[in-house]
């Protein structure tokens, strides 16, 4: 043996995320409900030039819903998949970006502060509410919502991936944070976003 030692600080870790098909299923039935946004013509023009401006298809906004499918694990990390090995959960996703951005990239900050993101998120809150509604009335839907989440987590069992006393690295970025926050002051919003 060499006697050699080593010491490891984990920054974090997190399980692939668990889909629960009932309440997929529920979810996808309240989108086809509600719908998609209306956008307006200027909407519409206004996606195709940040698409055409970052080098993307121009396809514009979404107009249709689509289909429920079958997700392949993404390589994101994310501690939403923690708690779905420990209860069964959905997930959906507004239609409050422009396609064709990618998620982090600058270019994502332009569409929050559009009527675009707005009416994504209302058009979302509508189905996230009916869903949960749903889960709250539906007896039949909570118990295949558990029955399905007992089939998937029968021969898995969550564990922490994270070792006991692991302590989240908050200086990890604090010397860079401190030299630009003041240089970034001047892109803050300093005013209440009107939505018409």
């Amino acid at each position: 043996m060499t006697g050699t030692t080593m010491e490891m600080e984990p920054f974090g870790a997190g399980w692939p995320s668990l889909a629960n098909k009932a309440i997929a299923e529920a979810i996808q039935k309240n989108i086809e409900m509600v719908g998609m946004p209306k956008w307006t013509a200027d909407e519409t023009k206004f996606a195709k030039e940040v698409q055409k401006s970052i080098g993307a298809k121009e396809v514009g906004l979404a107009t249709e819903v689509s289909p429920l499918r079958s997700d392949t694990q993404n390589t994101s990390s994310n501690d939403i998949g923690d708690y779905t090995w420990n209860v069964p959960m959905g997930s959906l996703r507004f239609p409050s970006a422009i396609p064709g951005v990618q998620a982090h990239h600058w270019t994502a900050g332009i569409a929050p502060t559009t009527s675009i993101a707005h009416k994504g998120a209302v058009v979302g809150a509508k189905v996230m509410a009916a869903s949960i509604l749903d889960l709250l009335t539906s007896p039949e839907l909570l118990a295949a919502a558990k029955k399905q989440f007992e089939q998937d987590t029968k021969e898995i069992k969550y564990f922490a991936l994270l070792p006991p006393g692991a302590k989240p690295p908050v200086d990890l970025n604090r010397e860079m944070m401190e030299k630009y926050r003041p240089a970034m002051k001047k892109f803050y919003l300093n005013k209440r976003a009107d939505f018409k």
